[in-house]
């Protein structure tokens, strides 16, 4: 049975990658479930390519910092995380639920998993 001290101490690169992970999930929830989100550029769309960029950044440091999930494993759940927040975001005032969203989510997902799954391959 591995101690904690173990986990920690295996690898410290990883426990970096692992808190990073939970920063920017913790991150990704405050800003899609707020009421009112910040609007810094005022371009017709532009959210499409902020959910791109905030999946495909998450499963990519999700690949990175829990390797030993499959990637099937991290597109799943990386997917039904951006599900549930368009679900949620239908009742928050301000917010709304949109497909369009969610194939910006799923693009980004699938490109953040395969540009880490890349860098893992070349790595060794």
């Amino acid at each position: 049975m591995m101690t904690f001290y173990k986990i920690f101490t295996a690898n410290p690169l990883q426990v970096y990658w692992k808190l990073l992970f939970w920063l920017i999930l913790g991150s990704l929830l405050y800003l899609t479930l707020t009421p009112s989100p910040p609007e810094p550029i005022r371009l017709r769309n532009i959210d499409k390519l902020y959910h791109f960029i905030a999946f495909a950044g998450f499963s990519f440091v999700f690949k990175i910092a829990y390797k030993q999930f499959q990637n099937i494993f991290i597109i799943i759940a990386s997917g039904i995380l951006a599900i549930l927040i368009e679900v949620i975001q239908y009742y928050i005032p301000g917010r709304g639920f949109s497909f369009a969203d969610m194939l910006a989510d799923a693009s980004g997902i699938f490109v953040g998993v395969w540009v880490a799954f890349l860098m893992l391959r070349l790595k060794s």
